[in-house]
C-alpha cells in the first residue's frame, strides 16, 4: 500500500503538471458509473468540467486535489491503485482503467485499479476536515517531547500496533514501521508504554530518517507501487529489514525474523531488537 513517501512523491510530480489546468472533460469505467463513491447521485461527467486545480496536498496518506468550487477530490490508493498522467503507460492487464481527467492543455490524469478497492470522494470542505480530525499528527511535525506521550499512552499491545494507527500517527506503513523499528533497535513487539524517553526519541527520528529516505528515491516499489510517469520507485534498493527474513542482520549477521503482527508481515532482527529491554532512562 503506497504510505506516507509514495503519496508525497505523487504530490511533488502532479503539484507542477495539473494545478492552474481547467477540466475539460471527465471518463468512469462503465462498470463504476459516473459516480465516486459515496457521493452516488452526483453526476460528476457534467459536474467536473469547467472546474479548476487550485491544489494539491497530501494528509496522511490521502492525496487531496483542491477545486476552485471548493470542493476536493480525494483519493486512498489502498494497495493497487495507480495515479498516471504518462499517457504512453500501459497497466498490467489485471488493471481497471476506473477514471480520468482531461485538462485543456491537453493532460490526461488517468486512474487504475487492480482490486477496485481504492477510494476516489467528491468532499466539501467540512469533509475534508471530518478526515483530518481522525488523523493523529504527522511525524514530521512532532518533537520527542510530543511523541512520547502519544506512543506511550497508547492502549495497544505492541509499538509496530501503535506506530501504524493512523489515528495516532498519521503516514507511517507497514514497510516504514519495520524499518524505523529496526533503526532504532526496538522490537516491534514491545509494550508502548515501556518505552523510555530515550527510546522514543530515537524511533521519531528513526521514522523521520526512513520517510525522508523513501521520499528522496522516489518511494517504495514492491509489489504495486508506481510514480505518475508509471516508473517504480528506488527506495525498496536501501531497505534493510523489511523483506529481508532469513537473511543475515547487516549489524549482527543473525537471521532476520519474519513473523505476523495483526495481520501484517513483520521483519525483524531478535539479536538487535530484543524483546525485553533494559530501561536507562526515565
Amino acid at each position: 500500500m503506497p504510505e506516507l513517501p509514495e503519496v508525497e512523491t505523487l504530490k511533488l510530480q502532479l503539484q507542477p503538471k495539473l494545478v492552474g489546468k481547467t477540466i475539460k472533460s471527465v471518463f468512469f469505467h462503465p462498470d463504476f458509473g459516473n459516480t465516486l463513491r459515496f457521493r452516488n447521485k452526483l453526476d460528476l461527467e457534467s459536474l467536473l468540467p469547467g472546474r479548476r486545480i487550485t491544489e494539491i496536498n497530501r494528509l496522511g496518506k490521502y492525496l487531496i486535489i483542491t477545486l476552485n468550487d471548493n470542493n476536493y477530490l480525494v483519493f486512498h490508493l489502498k494497495i493497487y491503485g495507480r495515479l498516471i498522467t504518462n499517457n504512453s503507460f500501459s497497466p498490467p492487464a489485471d488493471h481497471t482503467h476506473r477514471f480520468s481527467l482531461s485538462l485543456d492543455d491537453g493532460t490526461t490524469l488517468r486512474f487504475f485499479d487492480k482490486s477496485n478497492i481504492a477510494d476516489i470522494r467528491l468532499l466539501s470542505e467540512d469533509e475534508v476536515q471530518e478526515i483530518s480530525s481522525k488523523l493523529g499528527p504527522e511525524p514530521f511535525s512532532l518533537g520527542a517531547d510530543d511523541f512520547h506521550p502519544i506512543v506511550t499512552s497508547a492502549k495497544l499491545p505492541r509499538i509496530k500496533d501503535t506506530i501504524l494507527d493512523q489515528s495516532l500517527i498519521a503516514g507511517v506503513g507497514n514497510i516504514y514501521a519495520d524499518e524505523a523499528l529496526f533503526k532504532a533497535k526496538i522490537s516491534p513487539l514491545r509494550k508502548p508504554a515501556e518505552l523510555n524517553t530515550q527510546e522514543s526519541a530515537d524511533l521519531l527520528r528513526s521514522i523521520q530518517e526512513v520517510l525522508q529516505s523513501g521520499i528522496d528515491h522516489g518511494g517504495t516499489s514492491i509489489e504495486s507501487y508506481y510514480d505518475t510517469q508509471g516508473a517504480p520507485g528506488q527506495n525498496q534498493k536501501y531497505l534493510v529489514c523489511y523483506g529481508q527474513g532469513g537473511k543475515p542482520c547487516p549489524v549482527c549477521k543473525n537471521p532476520i525474523v519474519q513473523t505476523e503482527i495483526a495481520g501484517r508481515r513483520t521483519h525483524y532482527c531478535a539479536t538487535c531488537q530484543p524483546e525485553s529491554q533494559l530501561s536507562l532512562f526515565g
